[in-house]
């Protein structure tokens, strides 16, 4: 039979419509994310804050500075040991807590909130991965990438099992509950799960597939085993306490005074339970949890406790937002003693428990715990019940810079968020903070310059930042605090000795009186600090990059209009050699003026798209030494983590990916390059790393 052209064509048009959504499709699900073209030759090294005290106590260092929500042994293999954080993701260590790796491939959230490790597998690994978030900034940000994700191989590859959401709050008790009658050599069939939206989700296929079922309405604190009961667990909430089994619930806990925050108990004696009721103290039960009674503890704001699995006398409690340091008690609760630390001269009065942290009892060693000091958030670890912590967190870091004050090729003073300014005159070996009282009870720091003993910075919230000065190499500061701006750039006049330019501000006087101008500056010149650049709004699609030839008195508006609105370019870099030669890191990418017109460089030209199919752009570097290569941070707003650190060897015209071992998936806040050895520093919610100018690629 012969077949008409017109036919034909007909068939031609269905087959390449259904071929065109069936690709549509597979490129854009989760499964099939676009593959980072990494370079794999290229090291980055990771630089822990630590202090000279430190070293001399042979600690290799680690700052944590990121909250620590989750944190377990393994019981099978209590060798290894896991915890998370709220933006950093997942941690892994080897050797019992000593020292931390992290362990994030195919983890694309900002962080987790909590974890759980197989009780027969320690390869297996489950997490509750979401954004950091209180659940009404949650709703704010519906592209947030947050649900339940597991491992099989110790951390190596995660799998993202079911979206659903997760959010902080106080304690920092467990989501997730194996049923271990469900157990056999290799896994565990049967798991629960509290989420923030969906209640309490089930699994009877190690984590393949979930479903709700109950507390739909309830914020779901804490879920529990119990042992004696195979299939029932307790599950505390902010309506109360309940035990669920078999789709059946049933309210327990008469004598608490309120909804507990945070329970444990041990299965060497399962009919007890302790509770922690925040400001009503620590409760304890002797049936299983039908019936409390107070115990005799100071009444402060008690967020987390936990109890020995051996031995269910040795419990551990801690308050939030409190100086003291975490209780113990060895009799069941009837007594209790505030715990000490080994002191160092260069760490604060207290090691930073501020807010409550979470704990990890050994399994089989009713002495051994672990405990997240979630004020400086740092690892600390008791080999006697409680009664001294030492510090145990070597790797585990957190520090995010924002900005590096090259003062020369040892000396360095890393500006960082939330916790201030550091200076190290090793090479990064060694650190020490600058004294410097908070602006507004905060001490974020984005920028800063130095020059001979003046040292000028922003201080503050995240945001709104004051300008601090200090004409004594960082032992006295000056506090402007009514000179508000997030303050992107800091930078001393390169040729005139007592210029220095601070966002809209600058000062003639060596930082010790200030003139405002009238528009923000967003770059500098190196080789005349005479000229500088900002940029505003033309429309909502495009934007004017002005130049000022004289130190902000006059501005021009000497280019062309560039296609891309105000509200996304994301930092605006001149090149070192070439003042009308312009870089714009952008919400889709890099523009790059090259003197005649604007050129768009995104996923087309090797800036490859993030698991979220974003070219967003959060920040650039141009080598001073060579300026064709370009480096471009990338982030991914409101989402979770981006893919990391890309490199342009040609002037920005084609890019690489050079994340390699601490890749796929990084957010990277800031980079930056050293102008006496082309050294490169990224600042990530993991802390620092940079790629020496020896490992660069060629």
């Amino acid at each position: 039979m012969k077949i008409s052209e017109k036919t034909l064509r007909y068939f031609r048009i269905v087959f390449l419509l259904n071929f065109t959504i069936l690709l549509f499709i597979f490129c854009h699900s989760n499964a099939n994310t676009p593959e980072p073209n990494l370079t794999p030759s290229h090291h980055w090294e990771n630089i822990p804050i630590r202090t000279a005290d430190e070293k001399k106590s042979n600690f290799k260092g680690g700052e944590g500075f990121q909250k620590i929500y989750g944190l377990a042994f393994s019981n099978s293999s209590p060798s290894i040991a896991y915890l998370s954080t709220d933006t950093s993701q997942i941690w892994k260590s080897i050797d019992g807590g000593t020292s931390w790796i992290p362990k994030n491939n195919g983890f694309y959230s900002h962080g987790a909130r909590s974890l759980a490790i197989d009780p027969v597998n320690p390869d297996i690994v489950f997490a509750a991965g979401f954004a950091g978030y209180d659940k009404k900034m949650e709703a704010k940000y519906p592209h947030l990438f947050q649900g339940i994700y597991r491992t099989l191989d110790g951390g190596e590859k995660w799998t993202f099992l079911r979206k659903t959401s997760f959010f902080k709050q106080k304690s920092k008790g467990q989501l997730f509950c194996f049923l271990p009658s469900s157990s056999d050599l290799t896994k565990t069939k049967e798991i629960y799960c509290g989420s923030s939206n969906e209640g309490l989700l089930y699994s009877s296929d190690s984590g393949e597939n979930w479903r709700s079922v109950g507390f739909k309405e309830d914020h779901i604190i804490q879920l529990l085993e119990n042992p004696t009961q195979p299939g029932q667990i307790f599950v505390s909430t902010e309506t109360g306490l309940f035990t669920f089994s078999n789709d059946e619930t049933n309210k327990i806990g008469n004598g608490l005074p309120s909804w507990p925050l945070s329970i444990t108990l041990s299965p060497s004696s399962p009919n007890i339970i302790y509770a922690a009721v925040g400001k009503h103290g620590v409760y304890k039960s002797k049936d299983f949890g039908v019936n409390f009674s107070k115990l005799n503890i100071n009444r402060f704001n008690f967020s987390d406790i936990a109890v020995s699995p051996i031995n269910s006398d040795i419990v551990y409690a801690m308050a939030h937002k409190s100086t003291f340091n975490p209780f113990y008690s060895h009799n069941g609760g009837e007594k209790w003693s505030v715990s000490t630390y080994p002191s160092l001269k260069s760490w604060d009065k207290k090691p930073g428990f501020w807010v409550s942290g979470a704990f990890a009892p050994h399994p089989h060693n009713p002495l051994i715990a672990l405990v997240a000091a979630n004020g400086k958030d740092r690892i600390f670890k008791t080999f006697n019940g409680g009664k001294k912590w030492y510090y145990s967190g070597n790797g585990l870091t957190g520090g995010r810079m924002r900005d590096i004050i090259f003062v020369d090729n040892d000396k360095m003073i890393f500006c960082l968020t939330d916790f201030g300014l550091w200076i190290t005159e090793n090479h990064g070996d060694t650190f020490q903070k600058f004294k410097v009282k908070r602006i507004q009870g905060s001490q974020s720091s984005y920028s800063g310059d130095m020059r001979n003993k003046t040292i000028v910075a922003s201080l503050g919230k995240w945001r709104d930042k004051g300008l601090i000065v200090s004409h004594d190499s960082g032992k006295s500061w000056k506090y402007f605090k009514t000179l508000t701006n997030r303050f992107k750039l800091i930078r001393f006049h390169p040729q005139k000795e007592s210029t220095v330019y601070a966002g809209p501000y600058k000062s003639i006087d060596n930082g010790k009186s200030w003139l405002k101008l009238s528009h923000t500056i967003h770059a500098m010149y190196e080789k005349n600090g005479d000229i500088l650049y900002s940029y505003e709004a033309l429309d909502k699609k495009s934007s004017n990059i002005l130049k000022s030839p004289d130190r902000g008195k006059n501005w021009e508006k000497p280019y062309p209009p560039c296609p891309i609105s105000a509200n996304n370019i994301n930092q605006l870099a001149v090149a070192p050699d070439n003042s009308n030669r312009l870089y714009i890191a952008t919400d889709n990418g890099v523009y790059i003026y090259d003197g005649k017109k604007w050129m768009n460089r995104n996923n087309t030209h090797g800036l490859d798209l993030d698991f979220f199919y974003l070219c967003n752009v959060g920040s650039l570097a141009i080598d001073p030494r060579y300026p064709n290569i370009i480096y471009a941070a990338r982030l991914a707003p409101a989402r979770g983590q981006s893919n990391g650190i890309f490199r342009s060897d040609d002037y920005g015209k084609t890019w690489q990916n050079i994340t390699s071992n601490i890749g796929p998936g990084l957010s990277v806040w800031a980079v930056k390059v050293s102008p006496f050895d082309s050294t490169v520093y990224i600042g990530t919610s993991r802390g620092t790393y940079r790629l020496p100018a020896h490992d660069r690629p060629n």
